[in-house]
């Protein structure tokens, strides 16, 4: 994934090196870029394309041969888009950055896939929706901020055509709240427990919170506050699904049932990461139960249930 990463990464910097190093008056007009390896010519274009397709090489062999073809196609997928399709469109079409969203969703899919095999389930559903929308209020405030920059280089974002920030506000406001109803889609849909989206009324109620104090004075320092916001708020929702979701160990399932001594008196431990995490997070919910009054008040079907949040085991797939 990371090869694949660096692979998008690097044909996208090929491919706007020009605007990169754009000069005024010999003054370089795309500050936040032009120190990059291209425009500041600590590296050749031969050389960046060299290195952008052995990582695309490497990044797909590793994720077909360690993964499955699916999770190696995707990741392909996502070089071709963020390369080809979105990195082009950025100066053609403020569309540039819906497209971009789809690229940000594609990596969700890509981890699901690893570890199933499939992506055709509710729960790569609400991964690849939840960083899609998120990408909207995280990109427009940081793309409000840099306006300047992005106009310099002539890309087509929505805030470099919003003089007053209403629309900016209005796109900020709308995505952060389909975002918000993502962890009830999740309970509705029985992957997570109701504490999920009982809990998300605090995190998402002050993203939109953030978005409002943006719509009421549209200004640098609220930009920056909804920014900020999006790069806790990604995490919290990431580990909170997954903390509630409804995925079950039995009572007595211990992570020393995967230790094992062989003939030769060695010790095997299979899937210790695995089990490691699930028991912390078998023992941490079961003490989260003890102090919530919200969850004792849940049905002892629930109640007494134990979360197995990586079901990566042929076992469980």
């Amino acid at each position: 994934t990371a090869f694949c990463a660096c692979a998008a990464n690097t044909f996208n910097q090929v491919y706007e090196r020009k605007t990169d190093s754009l000069l005024l008056f010999c003054v370089r007009l795309m500050k936040r870029t032009r120190r990059r390896p291209l425009p500041s010519g600590r590296i050749s274009t031969p050389h960046a394309l060299s290195f952008g397709l052995g990582c695309t090489t490497l990044g797909t062999g590793i994720l077909a041969a360690g993964c499955n073809p699916l999770t190696a196609v995707l990741g392909f997928s996502n070089i071709f888009l963020y390369s080809l399709v979105y990195t082009p469109m950025k100066q053609k079409s403020v569309a540039n950055t819906w497209i971009g969203a789809v690229v940000g969703a594609i990596p969700p899919l890509m981890g699901y896939a690893a570890a199933t095999g499939t992506i055709a389930s509710p729960e790569a559903l609400i991964l690849s929706s939840g960083l899609f929308l998120w990408q909207f209020p995280h990109f427009f405030s940081l793309a409000w901020m840099i306006k300047k920059d992005y106009s310099a280089g002539g890309h087509q974002m929505v805030p470099c055509f919003d003089k007053t920030g209403d629309v900016t506000s209005k796109l900020l406001t709308r995505y952060s709240i389909a975002l918000s109803t993502l962890p009830f889609a999740s309970y509705g849909l029985g992957i997570t427990s109701f504490m999920f989206p009982l809990e998300s009324l605090a995190f998402n109620g002050y993203l939109m919170h953030t978005c409002r104090k943006f719509h009421q004075n549209s200004n640098d320092e609220n930009a920056r506050k909804v920014f900020l916001t999006t790069l806790w708020n990604l995490p919290l929702f990431m580990f909170l699904m997954i903390f509630h979701k409804k995925d079950f160990l039995p009572e007595d399932a211990s992570i020393s049932d995967s230790v094992v001594l062989s003939n030769q008196g060695s010790i095997n431990v299979k899937s210790s990461y695995e089990d490691a995490v699930t028991d912390v997070f078998r023992r941490t919910k079961s003490i989260m139960k003890s102090l919530c009054v919200h969850e004792a008040l849940t049905p002892d079907s629930e109640q007494d249930a134990e979360m197995k949040p990586f079901c990566l085991s042929k076992e469980n797939k």
